[in-house]
């Protein structure tokens, strides 16, 4: 990191950033991996279903979706703060990634500056059941959107280099309605939830999310709900 760009870095990290410590990492298969996060920073903080935050992951930064953000009472050892305590989940694509990197080697006691949470999807007032379509990065917003209301239906479909793996990591958060296919085989089961009314959130990839809208266009289907792109090939930063 260059001189300028971490004087910058420390700088927010220290106004802006919440510190709180990595209290977990449970890897839930070969590629995803749950990061618990806690601290006193981390408490008394407002957070909406779908919300993000971000971290510094050696010169870039990474947007991640808590599942969970919780607070809670006293400290170990009866201090008078509270705790603040959340999780999200990582995807380690590739080998050589940042990442991967950053994600293979995080590890119990690591510090956790978060930045946020901040507004990405918030499906509050969207009406009737929601459809969230995305792909390996979807699973966490898809877990957190599944938790807040115990009595909203909501039904997942994602895309995945490995659909079995990314089924089981998906069911094992807890989602029910869970649709896993190859890449690409989305559109029928997409069609066939806008036929029984449900409200789609597009996540994920964004030549995904252009060719399913393209595609429902053309059949001359009205495209509403949410759009949230978080990655396309050969960019950064999207989300």
């Amino acid at each position: 990191m260059s001189s300028a760009k971490g004087f910058l870095a420390g700088l927010a990290g220290r106004f802006i950033f919440r510190h709180g410590k990595v209290s977990a990492v449970t890897w839930l298969s070969e590629h995803f991996v749950r990061i618990d996060v806690e601290g006193a920073q981390l408490a008394g903080v407002k957070f909406v279903a779908g919300d993000k935050v971000q971290i510094f992951v050696g010169e870039d930064m990474r947007t991640y979706t808590p599942v969970e953000w919780s607070s809670e009472g006293l400290q170990p050892g009866g201090a008078a703060s509270r705790m603040g305590k959340t999780f999200f989940v990582g995807y380690a694509h590739g080998t050589d990634t940042p990442g991967t990197k950053w994600l293979r080697a995080l590890k119990v006691g690591d510090e956790a500056p978060l930045f946020g949470p901040r507004r990405s999807i918030d499906a509050t007032d969207l009406p009737g059941p929601l459809v969230l379509i995305g792909d390996e990065t979807s699973v966490a917003v898809a877990a957190s959107l599944t938790r807040v209301k115990s009595d909203r239906h909501v039904t997942v479909l994602l895309e995945a280099n490995q659909p079995d793996e990314t089924k089981r990591v998906a069911e094992a958060l807890g989602l029910k309605h869970v649709t896993v296919t190859a890449r690409g085989k989305l559109d029928a089961a997409l069609l066939a939830q806008l036929d029984v009314g449900a409200t789609p959130i597009f996540t994920g990839r964004a030549a995904t999310i252009q060719s399913l809208k393209q595609a429902l266009r053309a059949q001359q289907r009205t495209v509403g709900g949410l759009t949230r792109a978080y990655w396309a090939e050969g960019k950064r930063g999207l989300d």
